[in-house]
Parts: C-alpha cells; sequence; structure tokens
C-alpha cells in the first residue's frame, strides 16, 4: 500500500496544517520529498521479495536463482532473443526428479532453448530381427512403401520407418539410427497467427493467403501440451502444414456428420491451424465457413498458368442408410502454397483468412508483441491519434475507413502536434500516400503509423471511450499497398525539424522523403517494420531520400528494406538488426552519408561517406570515401570492399591465419555468406544456413551469427541444450539435438 503525501500529512495536528498553510506550504512540501523516498525505498523492498521466486523476479535475478539451485549452462543470453531461462530454472527440481525419462528431456530441450521439441527414441526405429516371443507389430522389419503418409514422414521427428544402424556419434550431429540414442527434434522457426487478415485476390475465385500475394506455407500454431509427460505430436509444433494430415481429418469429418456422429477434432478443434471467411457481394458481411465446407487440396497452376486448379463444389459421403449424401464445398485450401480456392464458376467479393505464417524470430513487420519498441518510439506524449479500419462504423475526427481520410485529418493538425494513426485490424489498404494525399510533417511535430488495437476503456462518466496515447500493438500485422510520401516542411537551418516513424507494418510499396523547398526532416524511423524489398533500378520499392534535409537520421530497427537511397547530403543511417535487400544489386547508395550498421545484413552493394559496422554481413561491395573515420568490427565484407581500418573481420581474418602455399581464392570462395533463403516471404529469410562456414556462424562480437538474426543467439541455446543434455541423461545413453527447420 502507498503511502501519499496527502496522508502522511494529515497524520499532522490541525493546527500544524493551518500555520504551515499560512506560511506559504513548507512544511507540505516536505512531506512531499519524504513521500518520494519512502515509496522508492517501498519499491525496492517488494522488488526484492518477488528476486525470492521465479515466477516473479526480474530478469537480472535470474542468474542468481539459477546458481542456488547449482543449473548447469550458459542461461545469461538475455531477453533480446526472446529467450528466457526462467522456465529452464523453475523446472530444475522436477527434472532431478524424473531425470532421463524421455518427456522430461524433450520439456528440458524446450526450456534449455526456448524452440519447441519432440524426443524420439532411435533404438525404437531400427531394422532389428524381432524375437518370435515378443513381437512387435508397431515395429515392421521393412518400410511400407503402400503407406503414403508414414512414408511423407521418413527422416523427420514422426518417422515411423526402419532404418539400419547408424553407429557415428548423435552428439556430433552425425548419426541418428542406434540403440542408445535419443534424437531430440528442434523446431527453429516461430509460428506466428494472423487473425481474419485481408486476403489477396490473383483472379475471380482465386485468393493467396499472403496479403501482397505470394506463394507463402502456412504453419501450425503450436497447441499448448497437457502435461508435463506428454510427448509433443505435430499438432504442439510449429511445422508446415501438410496435404495428407488436414485431408484425411477434413474428409473423415464430413463423413461423420452424414452418419450422425461426432466429427473428429483434433486439428479442427477450438483453435483450428486456418480458417476462411467469404464475402459474396460488396457490402455483404463475412461468414464464416464451417470446417466441413473446406477441403484441402492441391491448388497448381493451369492452363499455362493463367488458371488455377479448382475444387469440386460436391463431394458425397454414405447416409446412416448408405445412401449418399451431397456435401457442398464452399471452398479449397493449399497449405503448401498457401493458395484459396473457390469451386469453378463461384466467385466472391472478398476473403479472409486465419493462419499462420514462419520466420526465425521478431524481425520485419509482424503480429508478435511490440509494446516495448512502440513506447521507445513515443518519447513525448500523444496528442491527437487516429484509428483506421473498414470494420468498425466512422467515427468523425477518430475513427475513419482509409488511410488518405486519416492522413488528411493529421495534415490540419498545427505544428509541434504529437499523433499516431493506427490500423486497427489485420487488412490490406490498397492506397498510394501519395501528392494530395502525402504525409506532411511539419516543424515540431512527431507522427506515428502503426498497426495497432485501439482498445476501450471505462470512461469517468460511465460508457467507454478510446484514451488518446493508448494502444495495443500485438496481433495486428496491416499491409499498405502502394508509395508513401513525406512532405517535411521545417525550414532549413531548424533546431526541430519534425519526425516519422513506421511501426509493424508491412508496406508494398516505396518510403520516399520529397525534397521540394523548404524540406527537413529530422528523422525516418522504420521499426519492426518491412518495406518490402526489391531491386534497382527502376523498382518502387525501398526508401528514397530527394532533396536536402541537413539534419536527416534513418534509423532502422529490426526492420526489412529494400535498397536506400540517399543521393544528397545527409547524416546519418543508422540500423540495428536488420535486413536491407536490392536482390544483389545496390542496397546502400548514400555517397555523402555516416552509416553506423550493428548487426545488420546487406543483401547487395554498399555505398557511403564513412562505415562503421558490427556484426554485419555485407554480400556486395562496400565502400567508403572517408576511411580515416568509422571502423568495421567482426563482419564479412565482400571483394572490392573498401573501409576503414577493420577488426577480426572475414575472409581477411582467415586469409592472414592461412599457411604458405593454402589457395587463397579457394579460401575466400569457402567463406561467401550462405542463406537459407534470400527470397523476402520464405520462412527462413536471411538467415544463415548450417553449411555456412563456421567462421560467420560463429564470427560475431559474441561467438554467435553475424547479419541480423544475430539476436537468436543460437549459439548460446545450443550450449544451454549440450550442457542440460549432458547433466540429465543416464550414463549408457547419448543424445543429440536435431533441427527441423
Amino acid at each position: 500500500m502507498r503511502l501519499t503525501a496527502d496522508q502522511m500529512f494529515e497524520l499532522l495536528p490541525a493546527h500544524m496544517r493551518l500555520r504551515d498553510g499560512e506560511a506559504g506550504g513548507a512544511l507540505r512540501a516536505l512531506f512531499e520529498v519524504l513521500a518520494g523516498q519512502a515509496q522508492l525505498v517501498q519499491d525496492d523492498m517488494f522488488a526484492l521479495l518477488d528476486s525470492w521466486f521465479i515466477e516473479t523476479c526480474p530478469d537480472w535475478a535470474l542468474p542468481y536463482v539459477g546458481d542456488l539451485l547449482d543449473v548447469r549452462g550458459r542461461y545469461d543470453s538475455g531477453a533480446a532473443d526472446g529467450y528466457s531461462p526462467r522456465a529452464w530454472i523453475a523446472n530444475t527440481v522436477g527434472f532431478r526428479r524424473r531425470k532421463g525419462t524421455l518427456a522430461m528431456l524433450e520439456t528440458l530441450a524446450h526450456d534449455a532453448t526456448g524452440w519447441s521439441a519432440r524426443a524420439v527414441e532411435m533404438m525404437h526405429l531400427l531394422n532389428v530381427s524381432q524375437q518370435m516371443n515378443h513381437v512387435r507389430m508397431h515395429e515392421p522389419g521393412t518400410a511400407d512403401v503402400w503407406n503414403a503418409d508414414a512414408l511423407a514422414l521418413e527422416g523427420g521427428a514422426f518417422d515411423t520407418a526402419p532404418h539400419t544402424a547408424d553407429v557415428r556419434s548423435i552428439a556430433l550431429g552425425q548419426g541418428r539410427y542406434n540403440v542408445p540414442n535419443i534424437g531430440v527434434f528442434l523446431w527453429r522457426l516461430q509460428a506466428y497467427p494472423m487473425a481474419e487478415a485481408d486476403a489477396a485476390p490473383a483472379g475471380p475465385g482465386r485468393f493467396h493467403f499472403d496479403p501482397l500475394g505470394r506463394d507463402q506455407p502456412l504453419f501450425n500454431p503450436p497447441k499448448t501440451e497437457i502435461s508435463g509427460d506428454h510427448l509433443a505430436e505435430d499438432v504442439n509444433v510449429p511445422g508446415a502444414l501438410a496435404y495428407r494430415p488436414l485431408y484425411r481429418e477434413l474428409e473423415a469429418r464430413r463423413a461423420a456428420l452424414a452418419l450422425g456422429r461426432t466429427p473428429p477434432a483434433r486439428w479442427f478443434d477450438a483453435t483450428p491451424p486456418l480458417q476462411v471467411w467469404l464475402q459474396a457481394a460488396d457490402g455483404d458481411p463475412f461468414v464464416r465457413l464451417d470446417p466441413e465446407a473446406v477441403t484441402i487440396c492441391d491448388v497448381h497452376d493451369t492452363g499455362g498458368g493463367t488458371e488455377w486448379r479448382r475444387p469440386p463444389a460436391q463431394k458425397s459421403y454414405p447416409d446412416p442408410d448408405g445412401n449418399p449424401l451431397a456435401v457442398d464445398l464452399r471452398a479449397g485450401v493449399d497449405p503448401v502454397r498457401g493458395r484459396l480456392a473457390l469451386p469453378a464458376g463461384v466467385e466472391a467479393a472478398g476473403a479472409r483468412v486465419s493462419f499462420a505464417y514462419a520466420a526465425p524470430g521478431d524481425l520485419g513487420g509482424g503480429p508478435y508483441d511490440r509494446r516495448d519498441s512502440l513506447d521507445a518510439l513515443l518519447t513525448r506524449r500523444v496528442t491527437w491519434q487516429a484509428g483506421v479500419t473498414r470494420r468498425e462504423p466512422d467515427a468523425p475526427g477518430r475513427i475513419f475507413a482509409s488511410l488518405a481520410e486519416a492522413v488528411g485529418e493529421w495534415n490540419a493538425q498545427p505544428a509541434g502536434t504529437v499523433g499516431v494513426i493506427a490500423i486497427l485490424e489485420n487488412e490490406t489498404f490498397a492506397e498510394a500516400l501519395i501528392g494530395a494525399n502525402s504525409i506532411q510533417i511539419p516543424e515540431g511535430s512527431m507522427l506515428v503509423l502503426t498497426s495497432a488495437a485501439w482498445p476501450f476503456s471505462l470512461a469517468q462518466g460511465g460508457g467507454q471511450e478510446r484514451v488518446t496515447g493508448k494502444l495495443t500493438p500485438q496481433e495486428r500485422r496491416a499491409t499498405i499497398r502502394g508509395d508513401i510520401e513525406i512532405d517535411a516542411t521545417a525550414p532549413l537551418g531548424s533546431l526541430a525539424p519534425g519526425e516519422l516513424a513506421i511501426d509493424g507494418l508491412l508496406v508494398d510499396g516505396q518510403v520516399r522523403v520529397l525534397g521540394s523547398e523548404p524540406a527537413n526532416l529530422g528523422r525516418l524511423t522504420l521499426s519492426h517494420a518491412t518495406v518490402s524489398p526489391g531491386a534497382l533500378p527502376g523498382d518502387a520499392r525501398g526508401v528514397l531520400v530527394e532533396g536536402r534535409h541537413e539534419a536527416l537520421t534513418i534509423s532502422l530497427i529490426r526492420a526489412i528494406t529494400g535498397p536506400i537511397l540517399m543521393l544528397q547530403p545527409g547524416p546519418a543511417l543508422k540500423a540495428t538488426e536488420s535486413i536491407i535487400d536490392a536482390g544483389g544489386k545496390v542496397a546502400v547508395d548514400a555517397p555523402e552519408t555516416d552509416l553506423d550498421l550493428d548487426g545488420v545484413t546487406v543483401l547487395g552493394s554498399t555505398t557511403a561517406k564513412s562505415l562503421s559496422a558490427t556484426d554485419s554481413l555485407f554480400t556486395g561491395p562496400a565502400v567508403a570515401a572517408r576511411r580515416q573515420a568509422g571502423c568495421v568490427r567482426f563482419s564479412y565484407l565482400a571483394a572490392g570492399s573498401a573501409t576503414a581500418r577493420r577488426y577480426r573481420c572475414q575472409p581477411d581474418l582467415a586469409v592472414e591465419a592461412a599457411t604458405a602455399g593454402e589457395d587463397l581464392d579457394a579460401l575466400r570462395a569457402r567463406l561467401v555468406p550462405l542463406f537459407d533463403s534470400e527470397r523476402h516471404g520464405e520462412p527462413a529469410y536471411g538467415r544463415l544456413a548450417q553449411g555456412c562456414a563456421r567462421a560467420l556462424r560463429e564470427g560475431g562480437e559474441n561467438g554467435g551469427a553475424m547479419g541480423a538474426w544475430r539476436f537468436l543467439n543460437e549459439h548460446r541455446r545450443q550450449a544451454n541444450l549440450s550442457a542440460g543434455l549432458d547433466e540429465y541423461l543416464h550414463l549408457d545413453l547419448a543424445a543429440g539435438g536435431i533441427r527441423e527447420n
């Protein structure tokens, strides 16, 4: 309970309070100071009390609590990667009680790495001669080549086929199937659910799940396991959705309903991995399709790529009397391509879908929790706020049906306004904020364009109201399909030029800072946002700065963007744990700008006035005009780069350590970065592949990977897992982590 200054002052006799009021309130002011200090002491006492318990202690106290339990391993990876050792430490006593059991090892792997895991006893997958007195029908001697469902799982975490023995060490990742081996399969990709997002039209009766209209595999949002003794199943891990399991369940569901029985609900329970809403005509409501009205099918291109394969409009199933019962099918879903197709001849004005896509971590525009990043952007009190959605009635001056209307209202605000435009749902707005609809940033003003919910709060007089400055930036990733122009009107020499921040959005277009006089933007921030990458020249993507903005600083914070062009003199471009992708062409063209990059992957060439970089990857030449300033540390630089002094950079470090007579060209070729994917939209986009040189995967300042995904600290997670398995395995067993994706 907080003791306020008023409560303390009221404890004094009345005559002292009256005399203090007559004397100017000096004693009252003293109690204000005392109350403030008392509150600090009280807060510290409560913090110390919380620190005794693993459930409530702050992050800094986790290593100390772990020391009390003698928890082994490097549990100091920090919270920046989204992983916390809290669960590992909390479950330590339970782990020791169940030491060596399969379910315990699986839980340990999840707690030690933060990744979904499944533990498998490899001895049960060995092809061995069986004892006739103890026949195990579930462990056949040969693979059943007629069982397509089982063959589709071969080699993965849910494999059931028999294998010959492999005597190599599973702990070193070289072998799998042997009697003492336990395989711990790890899902490094995370599933990001999108609720009721606008599907992208691809033609009559055709839609893409991806809002940018790309083929993108759908993933399973993991279902919570019911107990610590439960071994993970396919519904409990963030794996890519496959045709067969979903197809068979929906078929069994329709067959059961035709017979009047309760349908199975394993995938399609209260939280199915995908849902579909259709709108018959413009203005009509969106109607949610029941699972039995959806079929899983291969929706590939037909007719020379101008049409898709369509699902049937009906299927028949036997009723209780054995007669065929026709069931209407409203839509077909291809989970591998992320496509939605309606039966031939059927069209819809619009579609909404709930699904999940995958990525290695919280980078770029996404529906993950962005409260800390948004709080860091809003350093000043919000004085104006607007919401944008087509799913609520318009509210004059507050809720708008289009971005252009909200921007128009912002442009009418006086200079010095701190504003927020929040897109409230997972909607797609095909609007170009250019020309008369461009965003104006006057002197002293700040605007944050974000994707977030604007919740209702209780009003003082009863009822509900939306409070300016209150946002919930999670479970939202809106899309803007069109260019964004920024017209800054602060005069040159201004001490308070305006600012614009884009947070949590997916922008399919170019962000363009206009250069018409007077033009002076102070800061442009892309925070946890994606400006869809593209290639130069002539591709309307990335960031373009026109004219001379003498005070402009462009900041990228966990962002993905296309090429950045700053042809006029500008103070700085700062990027932290971001990807700048130009498809191997010119990624950064800023010959008059100082660059400061920290954990950045640059897919293309770089030109700058000066360059400072740490833990960064430059796949194209990086050239700095001024080489007396700046420093490049723990980074990879492509051939042809010319920078300031370098410290422990590749391939320079490997060349210096090369032995006499070693082929240096071959050495440099081995050190070229290899990525799981260089195509934006694919699940492992921008992540270094396992086949990449170890000098890059472990060459960062903290011993981890270079590039944008360094914050995942995968090397520390693997160290945690190795330490945990070493402590909790029985002496006669061996275990190793196996990457599932």
